[in-house]
């Protein structure tokens, strides 16, 4: 699925009453953690995100069922920038994806409001 992350027409700066914000959900293995940091690093003046370790999904939760216990080894970021900045790390992500195969997935979704 080859969409293209950010078009102009997706922030727009001049739209009355509509926020510039974005957030962005990452959810990635841990053998990604160096690669993202810098990534976020390089995107962002002071990196500010929430981190949730371990984080447990469906499939994880299916083999559970069945008295399989996997460790869970995958980590959930969430980040509030300016929509360029969040767009810039977006990209990398892809990039970083690809050139790496499955193990990072996010979305990104404009923010209402800060508080």
């Amino acid at each position: 699925m080859d969409q293209p992350i950010y078009q102009p027409s997706t922030c727009p700066l001049d739209a009355p009453a509509v926020t510039t914000m974005r957030s962005l959900v990452l959810i990635y293995h841990e053998d990604f953690e160096d690669a993202i940091n810098g990534i976020i690093q390089r995107g962002m003046g002071v990196a500010r995100y929430t981190k949730i370790r371990n984080v447990v999904g469906a499939r994880v939760e299916t083999m559970q069922d069945i008295d399989y216990q996997p460790e869970s080894r995958n980590h959930m970021l969430i980040l509030v920038a300016d929509c360029d900045t969040v767009h810039g790390i977006a990209r990398e992500l892809k990039a970083l994806r690809e050139s790496r195969g499955h193990g990072v997935r996010g979305y990104i979704t404009p923010v209402e409001e800060v508080i």
